[in-house]
């Protein structure tokens, strides 16, 4: 039991470096970088009493409208620590190499909790995510998008929501309240990598994992 005691505090140790490096390498503001221009913590709107941020990326000299990419991040909806958009960051730098806008985004946490209950449950998280693909369209002129093509990419819980936008539309009252509303959330590709599709069974890794902690 001790020796099992010993190798989870090891993983939960290199866990918490790894965490703390990728917070460590964040900057804010705009910054130039070879032939990338990258913006950190952009406001795209408020989910209930949340600055939603974004980080995007640019090539230098972009000829017309580029196709835009979407990065979600994944840790279940927030219950998992040390994902955020910033788990996106050299992905979006690599896609402006290549001739996209690429923006990595947050969402509001299931993680946060508020008088023992969830702050922001389901489908807060939905809200969020659409509310991003709108206010890019509303700024398409601003970053030389193209708002025809818009993709989005999204591991575990964000292939999820990726899922969720690219299999609903307005009639299915998921599209939030948080701005830019005359303009579509609707996208035109959906990446899901390992994008969670059986919630049940996410309750019970939650519950497994729960578990796992006091334990510790």
């Amino acid at each position: 039991m001790s020796n099992t005691k010993q190798i989870i505090r090891l993983f939960l140790l290199v866990f918490i470096i790894l965490v703390v490096s990728i917070h460590a390498s964040h900057q804010t503001g705009l910054a130039e970088e070879n032939d990338v221009i990258m913006e950190r913590d952009i406001i795209y709107g408020k989910g209930g009493d949340v600055d939603l941020m974004l980080d995007l990326a640019r090539p230098k000299k972009a000829k017309g409208r580029l196709p835009t990419l979407i990065y979600i991040h994944g840790g279940g909806w927030g219950y998992m620590l040390g994902f955020s958009k910033n788990s996106y960051t050299s992905s979006i730098r690599e896609a402006a190499k290549k001739d996209y806008i690429a923006v990595t985004i947050e969402h509001r946490l299931i993680s946060v909790k508020e008088n023992g209950k969830v702050k922001y449950p389901f489908p807060a998280q939905v809200h969020d995510i659409k509310c991003a693909v709108r206010w890019l369209r509303a700024n398409a002129r601003k970053y030389k998008i193209d708002p025809n093509r818009i993709g989005v990419v999204g591991w575990d819980s964000g292939g999820h929501l990726a899922l969720m936008l690219g299999l609903t539309d307005p009639s299915h009252m998921l599209e939030g309240e948080c701005g830019n509303m005359e303009y579509s959330s609707r996208v035109q590709a959906v990446v899901s990598l390992a994008g969670i599709t059986d919630l049940k069974s996410q309750y019970d890794i939650y519950y497994f994992r729960q578990s796992v902690m006091d334990f510790l």
